[in-house]
């Protein structure tokens, strides 16, 4: 191997950190193998789809940030939300310099798609508070503001109902 292939692999580790692909379960469909990137150009998805064709998405962040789930903290969460036998995953981004996103994605029509909350392609949420997300598929989230020296939390939750996240007051 010569020099330059070494560096340019180095180089390639240094820049990039990858976790190792998770499995999603698609039923019917197969599965799909998931992986976390992290870089200089932020957050994105490398996602292998059932016959080896590879999806990219990308601008999902600055960097990925941990979900609960059942009390473990996880970067990527598989659940099947509306119970058709294939699991769909939900990632969290930083978006700086204070907020989060978190991005629900389903399999549809042979690749992932975003599932909507209302008429956003992401939820927002407040960068340093936890996001939960029950077996349920339910989601919460804290959203914390300051206004006149006050720290003010508000508790989101959204559910999934008849094919959509609906938020519950």
């Amino acid at each position: 191997m010569s020099l330059i292939r070494i560096v340019s692999i180095l180089a390639l580790i240094i820049t990039s950190q990858a976790q190792a692909a998770e499995t999603v379960n698609l039923g019917a469909a197969g599965r799909a193998g998931v992986t976390l990137e992290e870089g200089d150009d932020g957050a994105s998805l490398s996602i292998v789809l059932p016959g080896g064709k590879v999806q990219e998405e990308a601008g999902l962040g600055q960097e990925f940030v941990p979900m609960a789930l059942e009390g473990r903290e996880l970067k990527l969460i598989q659940i099947d939300l509306d119970k058709d036998g294939a699991e769909e995953f939900l990632v969290r981004g930083l978006v700086p310099p204070q907020a989060g996103a978190v991005f629900v994605y389903k399999f549809s029509g042979g690749k992932f798609v975003l599932m909507p909350f209302g008429a956003e392609e992401q939820l927002m949420v407040d960068a340093a508070a936890p996001v939960r997300v029950g077996k349920d598929g339910k989601i919460s989230a804290d959203i914390v503001s300051k206004s006149s020296g006050k720290t003010k939390i508000e508790k989101l939750n959204w559910a999934f109902e008849n094919g959509k996240f609906v938020e519950k007051k």
